[in-house]
């Protein structure tokens, strides 16, 4: 025990403790203080399992905000690193097989409903049937909302590249991403898998 006290003291960054006690009043300097120490860590680690600096981006995001809702229960005792370091491995791990899922879902909608490899012409006209109704249930969304989820989930655009080619700010298109995704979440059950598979993407 003494030693994992020694250990932990060690680890301290300087001026740490008292960041997190303002830290856990809710202290949004203090906050800053520890993103900015941390961030190239975990964003790091992030990048290297995932490959993709904007999914890196978000998850380190993540991150932050989870020792943000958790800071009324921080350990000002002890350094913050060790936390960091399962928050940041839970998130991407939990990512990497949500990642995985993904593609295994792909790959059996591929094979069961692709109309290119079926050749039962019923699951062609299902298939077809489903797309006319996606493609009208788009046309409910504002034009800012319909290009923005084009972009983003039939063209596979990242956000900062659709801020970048629409001229509006990274928040901007969440905003609207968020709001025309729950529009066609809400869909789901009259527009079956072709729909769920699509937004799994997202």
């Amino acid at each position: 025990m003494k030693c994992l006290q020694t250990l932990n003291l060690v680890m301290f960054i300087p001026e740490e403790k008292q960041h997190l006690e303002n830290l856990q009043i809710g202290d949004l300097v203090s906050f800053n203080w520890i993103f900015d120490k941390h961030y190239n860590s975990v964003y790091n680690f992030c990048l290297s399992f995932t490959k993709s600096a904007a999914d890196a981006e978000e998850l380190t995001t993540d991150v932050f905000v989870v020792i943000w809702n958790k800071r009324k229960s921080l350990d000002v005792d002890r350094p913050l690193k060790p936390l960091l370091f399962k928050v940041t491995k839970d998130l991407t791990w939990n990512f990497l097989r949500k990642i995985a899922n993904r593609k295994s879902r792909q790959n059996q909608f591929l094979q069961n409903w692709s109309p290119h490899k079926s050749e039962s012409t019923d699951a062609e006209l299902l298939y077809q049937e489903y797309e006319n109704r996606l493609l009208g249930l788009l046309e409910k969304l504002t034009p800012q909302q319909q290009r923005i989820f084009t972009l983003k989930y039939l063209k596979g655009k990242d956000l900062n590249q659709i801020a970048e080619e629409l001229a509006i700010s990274k928040n901007t298109v969440k905003t609207h991403l968020a709001k025309s995704k729950q529009f066609v979440l809400s869909q789901i059950p009259s527009l079956g898998a072709i729909l769920l598979l699509l937004l799994s993407f997202g």
